[in-house]
């Protein structure tokens, strides 16, 4: 698993895929196309920092932190306009902040989850889930996927956009000729 830092705004015209990564990030992503995160362990910067992601297409998070306890904290928020599924099942995720679409689909268990012979993204049989009657006994707060409403999310938000360069004056157009010689 490759490790990656990133931090600061990021313009994508296309798609964003984030595979196979152990990543730290305080970013925000405005992406046009589709955004894919998976196979990956995704926390904050420094345990701190947030993922923030607007998209015009579709978001899909899933397989992430897989077969692991511990789950992959993300202080974020997730826009797209269009759907937005996240899976937590294998997964294992907790967001701190928000999600938002115009169709979201979450997916989880409750409990463990483990593959006795998993190598990288290739899965092959021998899964453990813990059973229907286990996963009502366990509390909430032993589910897969969490997504922990932060209203505090807009103002991380406003601190991330405030490091963008902002135009406040411009310079008046200056008429040139152009010559061949």
């Amino acid at each position: 698993m490759k490790k990656i830092k990133l931090d600061g705004p990021i313009f994508v015209e296309g798609n964003v895929t984030i595979e196979g990564v152990n990543g730290q990030f305080n970013t925000i992503m405005y992406v046009k196309g589709d955004v894919t995160i998976e196979y990956s362990v995704i926390n904050g910067l420094n345990n701190t920092g947030s993922l923030i992601i607007f998209a015009g297409g579709d978001i899909k998070i899933r397989n992430n932190s897989l077969y692991q306890d511990n789950p992959s904290n993300i202080k974020g928020f997730f826009y797209s306009e269009k759907a937005l599924e996240m899976f937590g099942v294998g997964s294992n995720i907790k967001i701190e902040g928000g999600v938002s679409a115009r169709r979201i689909v979450l997916n989880a268990i409750r409990g463990k989850a483990s593959k006795s012979s998993f190598s990288g993204s290739k899965e092959v049989d021998d899964d453990y889930y813990e059973g229907q009657a286990n996963q009502l006994k366990l509390p909430p707060e032993k589910s897969r996927l969490q997504i922990i409403y932060d209203p505090n999310i807009m103002n991380t938000y406003a601190d991330l956009k405030s490091r963008e360069p902002m135009v406040i004056s411009v310079d008046p157009p200056q008429i040139t000729e152009r010559k061949l010689e």
